[in-house]
């Protein structure tokens, strides 16, 4: 494709290195505590533990974020959650697009590229500015899903479209 067109050999190479992310998550948090709506932990925390319910395992998670460890200490304590290795950006981006359930951050560029590369479930904030960032075929598994951390209505949605995206897993 055009993106590996423009990486670097070695950064081919070093890609290769990093395994594929069963659950992604990007947390924003650097410039973004200046002003910027800030994603609250709970989003991903309450995502991952439905996602893994419905998977009736603890599937792994990657974090990809710009956060301090002490900042998203609540997610690094839950079982099976790594942060991802320091490495370019855009090998973050590309690991992150491959993921098979993708967590985005409100309002963040990062994790709207993330999606956009990605033939996944793509998970968002319930109140993202960003009405869709691309559109889906029938040839793709690329789905995007708003969420809303609270138990009500859109959960048992979110059930139906996580059992659906993990069922070739």
């Amino acid at each position: 494709n055009e993106l590996d067109a423009i990486l670097t050999s070695k950064m081919k190479s070093k890609l290769k290195d990093y395994p594929i992310p069963v659950i992604g998550i990007h947390i924003r948090r650097g410039d973004f505590k200046m002003g910027n709506p800030i994603t609250p932990l709970s989003f991903f925390i309450e995502g991952i533990k439905l996602v893994r319910e419905c998977a009736g395992s603890n599937l792994p998670v990657t974090v990809f974020t710009d956060a301090s460890k002490e900042e998203i200490t609540d997610i690094l304590q839950l079982p099976n959650v790594s942060l991802a290795a320091p490495k370019p950006d855009i090998l973050d981006i590309i690991l992150l697009s491959k993921s098979k359930v993708l967590f985005l951050s409100k309002s963040s560029s990062f994790s709207y590229w993330g999606a956009f590369l990605s033939d996944a479930l793509v998970v968002r904030p319930i109140n993202d500015w960003q009405k869709k960032i691309r559109e889906s075929n029938d040839r793709s598994n690329y789905r995007e899903f708003f969420f809303d951390e609270t138990i009500n209505e859109t959960t048992k949605e979110f059930v139906a479209v996580i059992n659906e995206s993990l069922k070739n897993y």
